[in-house]
């Protein structure tokens, strides 16, 4: 699965697209299409080792949550409702 099948699936999924309103959160998307050095240190940096990887980080950068491979559009829904909790 790669990030534009993300894109229309999970990233599209109503219930994630509402949580993330509701908590305001505000995605970032890195096209790693074109691999290459520098984005395998991005990817690295965060503790990625193999795509399709998201991540959930506040603002100053600290994560909160890593998905690694296959993940739900409801794994991902909940998730990001925890953030307004904490």
């Amino acid at each position: 699965m790669n990030c534009k099948v993300l894109d229309k699936t999970y990233y599209a999924d109503k219930k994630v697209v509402q949580t993330a309103r509701k908590v305001k959160f505000a995605p970032y998307r890195v096209d790693m299409t074109d691999f290459n050095e520098d984005r395998k240190e991005l990817l690295e940096k965060f503790g990625g080792t193999a795509l399709p990887y998201a991540l959930l980080m506040y603002g100053n950068g600290n994560v909160i949550r890593r998905f690694a491979g296959m993940f739900t559009g409801k794994t991902l829904a909940e998730a990001i409702d925890n953030l307004a909790i904490h």
